[in-house]
């Protein structure tokens, strides 16, 4: 067992104002979770009117000084609230230490935050309750294995609630996914292909007002599909568009498309589509 002290990776703070703590762990490298409690009155944070009145998640990842400053840090709400904030070294040697990457929601923004039932409260609630207990307990060999274990309960139970928040949010979502479609298919039909920092990841969620993280996730819950993905879709769709509607040439295509030469649109064409530009327009 290693001599250091495996608590001091994982910390609690709880009560009003517990997220005044966030920055100071957010500079230190730590990821955190805060949960607010609270009932009886509706509230607006985000996008919208809180699906739920029970309870409000704000998940941070650890502040990058060259990209961020403390201004970007989940701001006091003066609300009850409990705070979880452990550093990634505690995965070390576990399943999750390659795996943690894809907890994507430290990414997002406040305005995205998840909005609780009370049954979602209550599980978690019970999960940090489970961490606060086992970081009370003295170490030994299977302390690293047993908090690992149930941060990434804790950190499973937030991904399938954030799944469910994008389905009571059908309309919200809907709305944005077709604000995202139009962004797209114009930009390809206008610029070309979505290799063009115009299309980027970044600069579609910045037009949308959210983030590149809660944006990529929401168009695989949508659609299936990254961003990535659905830029070449939409791309591959234009171009047959073109080569059915129209009688230019590869090379204007091309151009249109945003590839630089005939050979690499050829080559794209042919890898998603399974056959060339000239055998997909003589078999329309």
């Amino acid at each position: 067992m290693e001599s250091e002290e495996i608590h001091s990776w994982v910390s609690e703070e709880e009560g009003p104002g517990a997220d005044a703590m966030v920055p100071i762990f957010r500079e230190s490298g730590y990821y955190t979770i805060v949960l607010y409690t609270y009932s009886g009155r509706s509230r607006r944070y985000g996008w919208q009117k809180d699906d739920y009145t029970d309870g409000m998640l704000l998940c941070a990842a650890p502040i990058d000084p060259k990209t961020e400053t403390i201004r970007t840090a989940i701001r006091a709400l003066s609300l009850k609230g409990k705070l979880l904030a452990f550093r990634p070294d505690v995965f070390r040697g576990t399943p999750l230490e390659k795996d943690f990457l894809r907890y994507t929601f430290f990414c997002y923004r406040e305005s995205e935050a998840l909005h609780l039932s009370l049954r979602e409260r209550g599980v978690i609630e019970e999960c940090m309750g489970a961490i606060g207990d086992e970081t009370r307990n003295g170490v030994d060999e299977f302390s690293r294995s047993l908090l690992a274990k149930r941060i990434g309960l804790l950190l499973d139970y937030i991904v399938r609630f954030y799944e469910r928040q994008f389905i009571t949010r059908c309309l919200s979502v809907q709305e944005t996914v077709e604000r995202y479609e139009s962004i797209i298919k114009e930009g390809i039909a206008e610029q070309g292909m979505g290799m063009c920092d115009n299309l980027s990841l970044r600069v579609c969620a910045g037009r949308l007002g959210i983030s590149e993280a809660y944006l990529e996730d929401l168009l695989r819950e949508e659609t299936g599909l990254s961003h990535k993905e659905y830029v070449n879709r939409q791309c591959v769709l234009f171009a047959e568009r073109l080569l059915r509607e129209t009688d230019f040439s590869l090379a204007r295509i091309a151009v249109m498309t945003g590839f630089p030469t005939v050979q690499s649109f050829v080559r794209f064409f042919q890898k998603a589509v399974g056959c060339s530009p000239d055998r997909y327009r003589y078999s329309c």
